[in-house]
């Protein structure tokens, strides 16, 4: 692209410099002449008379674009204003080596100063430059972040779905617990993030919701204390929609369906939860049958409340428990070493800026096995 450039920018300069005297203007389009003018300033006639400051100023301006070349070139079509920037910056300061002076042969009216192909190619560089940049950033905040891991963990613990300054979308992988609690002191999700969270209690900073230790899927994060604060507000509005994947055992007797019924401790066994167990409250989760299977049924859910094991509980409670669940339902069921609940969708308007945010996560491998089990058993 600079050579390019170069080679159109010398060409029409030489061009003019043996057809057009100086002083003498021509009509090229409505609006346009076309002149022969000596230019010792930068761009558009800037800083005139100063040949030796133009040059270093130029040298400069050349170095800094090339290093931020080098360190972006993972960036798409970053070639094209670099080479619109480098090319007509050079092909001016041929002209200077050269000449002494820049020459200029565009004019335009208003009273705007006479330039050249290589001005008009920094100009439009300099324009394509911010583009390139944006579209960089907008890829960085989607892009995945593999999550942090220990020597028998999964290969994936965790990858980045979505992220700007104020929060992440966290896709968790099963096995993570989210937060330090009773019987899980380190190596939980928060401490994973803790440089890049904030918000909220310290000892789980950022955390909006969590996921239960071997449940996959999305949740978000936030990054300061007012995202955090927004987020929690949202939430507890019952505006952050959260959608789950869930394989549960028979089929349940309608294609839709509610569970409204509290949720609370087990009385009996205190790493439980049960309807209508110590200190219930209110709990209400949504279905609807995605997939009718031989002897399970693939539903799609959406929580209305966010108790702790509020779907595996209710799920449970109506007879249909999550496939697999070691606790509500039938360990090793299909092959499963978890249950069947994955956090597949998560929606909700950005907690600074307005915009609604949705984004989505792919069933993962191992429910995907377990899946095409359950559907050759007949």
């Amino acid at each position: 692209m600079a050579a390019v450039v170069i080679g159109a920018d010398q060409a029409s300069k030489a061009a003019v410099r043996s057809s057009i005297t100086p002083g003498e203007e021509r009509r090229f389009l409505p609006g346009v002449q076309l002149v022969n003018t000596r230019n010792h300033g930068v761009a558009f006639g800037f800083l005139p008379g100063s040949h030796v400051g133009v040059t270093i100023l130029i040298a400069v301006a050349l170095l800094v674009l090339l290093v931020y070349f080098a360190r972006h070139l993972d960036r798409p079509w970053i070639w094209l204003p670099t080479g619109m920037l480098v090319g007509g910056a050079l092909g001016n300061v041929i002209d200077r080596v050269r000449a002494g002076a820049v020459t200029d042969f565009v004019k335009l009216p208003l009273g705007w100063p006479p330039f050249n192909l290589a001005d008009a190619s920094i100009t439009v560089g300099i324009l394509a430059l911010f583009v390139v940049i944006d579209r960089g950033r907008a890829r960085e905040r989607h892009a995945p972040m593999s999550g942090a891991r220990s020597e028998d963990a999964p290969a994936s613990r965790f990858t980045v779905a979505y992220r700007d300054e104020h929060l992440l979308v966290i896709d968790k992988g099963p096995g993570l617990v989210v937060h330090p609690g009773r019987g899980h002191r380190d190596d939980t999700l928060s401490q994973l993030l803790a440089a890049e969270l904030a918000g909220g209690d310290p000892q789980r900073a950022g955390i909006v919701h969590r996921l239960d230790r071997d449940t996959s899927g999305l949740m978000v994060v936030a990054r300061s204390e007012e995202a955090h604060r927004r987020l929690q507000a949202e939430l507890a509005a019952r505006r952050i929609e959260r959608e789950y994947l869930a394989l549960v055992e028979g089929r349940p007797p309608s294609r839709t369906g509610t569970v409204d019924a509290p949720v609370g401790r087990d009385p009996r066994l205190r790493t439980r939860m049960a309807v209508g167990g110590a200190g219930a409250r209110e709990a209400r989760t949504h279905f609807t049958l995605e997939r009718s299977l031989p002897r399970s049924s693939l539903l799609r859910l959406r929580l209305e409340t966010g108790r702790t094991h509020q779907i595996r509980v209710h799920m449970s409670a109506i007879g249909h428990p999550v496939a697999g669940d070691p606790e509500y339902g039938t360990p090793g069921l299909y092959g499963l070493e978890r249950q069947f609940l994955h956090a597949t969708r998560l929606a909700f308007a950005h907690p600074l800026s307005g915009e609604r945010l949705e984004v989505g996560s792919p069933m993962p491998a191992d429910l995907r096995a377990a899946l095409e089990r359950a559907e050759r058993i007949s």
